[in-house]
């Protein structure tokens, strides 16, 4: 079986167009995860600065009560 040239042409066009459609939204995909693990990334050294800083008082607290 033969396939007509526009056929193909065009079939290659439409492939072309959802490649470069996926990648489009890879890309904002990938952006969005990264800003995402940021976000978190920040949040965790808060949290653990915070439990540095609580376990240094309670230590200095119980240093007081002995």
């Amino acid at each position: 079986m033969q396939v007509e040239p526009l056929v193909a042409l065009q079939e290659a066009a439409a492939r072309e167009e959802f490649f470069k459609q996926r990648n489009l939204f890879l890309a904002q995909s990938l952006r969005v995860a990264s800003e995402e693990n940021r976000k978190l990334s920040e949040t965790i050294t808060g949290l653990q600065a915070d439990l540095k800083l609580l376990r240094t008082e309670g230590a200095g607290s119980d240093e007081g009560k002995a």
